[in-house]
């Protein structure tokens, strides 16, 4: 049994070996596919150059495919022909094909698989509008209705739908009737990030000092300012006019520089910590050293970086864009750009220790919902349908 999975995802090639662009896809994730030791894989996507930051995404009976036609929306379009071309050559070499939306390819692809009658299943990993969007462009907000409508319709057509979210997507992206759905995050928590002693964190709670600051912390692309970090400066230049200071520790990889200009504007630079990208052990540390753990995004699907929060007990503030109403509590969610009430929602904590020792408790128990081990058989008896029932 060979299968093909297909999404929009960037891979360069060095040293004989694939690696993935943003360290979204590394060679983990294939085992998802690899159902049997008689399944193979071959992965089409779009090749760039190398960026020396990525993850090793190259494993035993997985192949790359990389079209170097589609680097962008409107390449894609003017390449039409060759990248349809590709795709049909694939579809006759493999049985099976997993297609990851929102995917300009994606959408192609399951057009090719009606037509051709391959049988096909999606994975819906985020809003297409909000994706596109939200982009940074022009184009974007050009191309984003355009891919929801596709969307909209591709995965009304389809007979098998995993979706990341319990209701977000679904509402927005509806399966026909008679479809195999499943809900399953497509996080996955490691197994460390679970081996939290509970203890560790009322501890901390109750017996902080009362002069300490009350530390913030997010996890995030620091070139992604869709992630909030401005909606953030102003909560905390609003609570230090009331006589409210507070730090803020970011960790994730880009520059920095836009962000220190903002805030030394605001007058918070000396409140604000960039820690960097950090791996898995000192996310950990990172989540463990933090009050409070802050999410006020513009644009989200379901955030690993919340459910991580949660599986270290951390009480969580956050927007309630995308999935994240499906993760916390409504008391600690803000409409998208409300820093007066993300504030208010940080200051709550800071001022009640019950409160925070209750959200630490519910957040730790719904993290437990991530358990590798739940998704993973959930994943496996999806994907041995859509194989029909090939092991």
């Amino acid at each position: 049994m060979r299968g093909l999975f297909i999404h929009d995802h960037f891979f360069y090639r060095e040293n004989g070996l694939i690696y993935s662009c943003s360290g979204g896809l590394p060679n983990s994730v294939w085992q998802r596919y690899l159902i049997s030791k008689n399944t193979s894989l071959i992965v089409y996507a779009r090749e760039t150059e190398s960026t020396k930051k990525g993850i090793i995404s190259s494993t035993s009976r997985v192949d790359f495919y990389l079209s170097k036609y589609y680097h962008s929306p409107i390449n894609a379009l003017s390449h039409y022909k060759e990248i349809k071309q590709e795709l049909e050559d694939l579809l006759n070499n493999v049985d099976v094909v997993i297609i990851r939306l929102p995917s300009i390819l994606g959408i192609i692809a399951a057009e090719l698989c009606r037509k051709c009658g391959k049988k096909y299943g999606l994975e819906i990993v985020g809003n297409a509008f909000d994706a596109y969007f939200f982009y940074g462009n022009l184009k974007g907000k050009f191309l984003g209705p355009i891919m929801h409508v596709l969307t909209r319709a591709i995965v009304a057509k389809s007979e098998y739908c995993l979706y990341v979210t319990q209701n977000y997507l679904q509402k927005y992206y509806p399966a026909q009737k008679n479809s195999l759905c499943i809900a399953c995050s497509d996080v996955d928590l490691s197994l460390d990030f679970l081996s939290l002693n509970i203890e560790q964190r009322m501890y901390k709670i109750k017996n902080r000092k009362s002069d300490d600051f009350f530390v913030c912390g997010q996890i995030g692309n620091l070139n992604a300012y869709y992630k909030g970090y401005l909606v953030m400066f102003k909560a905390m230049a609003f609570l230090r006019e009331q006589g409210i200071i507070i730090k803020y520790k970011i960790a994730g990889a880009g520059s920095c520089g836009k962000l220190q200009e903002l805030a030394t504007k605001m007058g918070i630079l000396e409140q604000v910590e960039f820690c960097g990208s950090l791996n898995r052990q000192e996310i950990i540390s990172f989540l463990d050293s933090i009050d409070i753990y802050v999410h006020p995004s513009l644009l989200e699907g379901l955030p690993r970086s919340i459910i991580e929060a949660m599986s270290r007990a951390c009480p969580c503030v956050a927007s309630s864009v995308g999935g994240i109403p499906e993760l916390l509590s409504q008391s600690f969610l803000h409409t998208p750009r409300d820093y007066r009430k993300l504030a208010r929602d940080i200051l709550g904590l800071i001022k009640d220790t019950n409160k925070q020792i209750e959200q630490s408790m519910r957040n730790y128990e719904k993290s437990l919902e991530y358990n590798p081990l739940l998704l993973k058989e959930k994943r496996f008896n999806f994907y041995r349908e859509l194989y029909g029932g090939y092991e």
